[in-house]
């Protein structure tokens, strides 16, 4: 990506409201092998006062190092 996508990209990731979509563009970006695979999660009950909800969007693999 050249530096003046890179610059959209950040911006219309951090400096507007949350979208999950414009996240997930985001980290696909900075993590090549990232897989989205959206699911919910419960949150835990002595954290429910404070957390509505919480989302997984997805894994990566790392490459090994030696």
């Amino acid at each position: 990506m050249d530096r003046q996508n890179a610059i959209k990209l950040l911006d219309e990731t951090f400096n507007s409201d949350f979208d999950v979509n414009k996240y997930v563009k985001f980290i696909k970006e900075l993590f090549n092998q990232f897989t989205v695979n959206p699911s919910s999660r419960t949150v835990w009950k002595e954290y429910q006062d404070y957390i509505e909800s919480y989302q997984l969007l997805g894994s990566i693999k790392s490459a090994k190092t030696n």
